[in-house]
């Protein structure tokens, strides 16, 4: 990957105590990153794991096996690989141990005890240890979501040659999903960068309008500056392509500026959706839909014509109250044992 790909890990000014959900965590170049940020703050000896925990998440196995024989490679002790789809991905529990949540002198006395005394002392320490059971919310969730790809023409052959407006719009409801759910699992206070290596605004602006706009208040976007690099502002308006090639179509290709200006057979099917439109089009007044706007000059974007590289967007986001992200259907609950709590 090229160097633009490194910003994401550097926005969220990881901490060697900080807790991190890596979201789609392949090829891994953010991961190792990660890890790094997490050993290398601490200024402590050579083999100390740092007290935080990097989640490195990814949809398929094997490359998650390879993301996991490249952390072999260097220390990574605060590292924890799951598969599962990020746009539901599970809820973790931190949980207590039944042994220091009754404390050891009860322990002891169970034991001494008959079978049914024990059995009532178990029972016990289950409930007790489920009280103090929590969800984990992360400090610092990163979203380095699938895209098109179409910021890194300059270095994939033959990319430009196959290259059409409409090769976001499949992406756009995936990447608004992934992030609405680092939403959820984002603590209150807690940062997220959602990030993709594409300049289409359906891919990037109009997936952070619309993630905004579900948080309804309990997020916001933050300036992102790093010294030395030329970003440009956020996109506030664009057009969509339609779905499909039109034999008729004029040069450019098909476009709408709003929803309304939609065919009803483009909307059927999920083809196009009032999420990939400008605020405007889902914005409950106009003074929403100009707030909306106006954040997105935050999102950063980085040409190949200002830093001779790849392209690149970034938005920085924070949590601003307590989202709840309650167990849905088909979670697979995964209870992580600490002894701190």
């Amino acid at each position: 990957q090229e160097t633009a790909s490194m910003l994401p890990a550097l926005v969220l000014g990881v901490q060697p105590w900080h807790l991190v959900l890596d979201l789609c965590a392949a090829p891994g170049s953010k991961t190792m990153q990660v890890l790094e940020l997490l050993h290398g703050a601490m200024g402590a000896e050579v083999g100390t794991p740092p007290p935080g925990l990097l989640v490195a998440n990814d949809l398929k196995s094997k490359r998650l096996n390879r993301i996991l024989e490249r952390a072999r490679r260097g220390p990574a002790a605060p590292l924890l690989a799951t598969c599962a789809d990020a746009r539901r991905y599970p809820n973790v529990l931190w949980h207590g141990r039944p042994s220091k949540c009754c404390g050891d002198g009860q322990a002891e006395s169970s034991k001494r005890g008959s079978s049914a005394e024990n059995s009532n002392a178990d029972t016990e320490a289950n409930n007790l240890a489920a009280q103090h059971a929590s969800r984990v919310r992360y400090d610092r969730v990163l979203c380095d979501v699938p895209c098109s790809g179409d910021g890194t023409v300059r270095k994939a052959r033959g990319l430009l040659d196959q290259w059409t407006a409409r090769g976001g719009l499949c992406h756009h409801g995936d990447q608004l999903g992934i992030l609405c759910r680092g939403l959820e699992l984002l603590a209150p206070g807690g940062l997220l960068v959602y990030s993709t290596c594409a300049l289409n605004p359906v891919e990037c602006e109009a997936v952070v309008a619309a993630a905004l706009a579900w948080a309804k208040g309990a997020a916001d976007l933050l300036p992102i500056e790093v010294p030395g690099l030329q970003l440009r502002d956020g996109l506030t308006s664009w057009r969509v392509p339609a779905p499909a090639a039109a034999s008729d179509a004029p040069k450019g290709g098909v476009t709408y500026g709003s929803w309304d200006d939609v065919p009803q057979e483009d909307r059927g099917a999920g083809r196009l959706r009032r999420s990939m439109f400008p605020p405007a089009a889902y914005a409950q007044s106009d003074d929403a839909a100009l707030e909306l706007a106006q954040k997105l000059r935050f999102c950063k974007r980085l040409l190949a014509s200002d830093d001779n590289g790849g392209c690149f967007f970034m938005a920085l986001f924070t949590r601003v109250e307590n989202m709840d992200a309650p167990l849905r259907r088909g979670d697979r609950v995964k209870v992580l044992f600490n002894d701190h709590v």
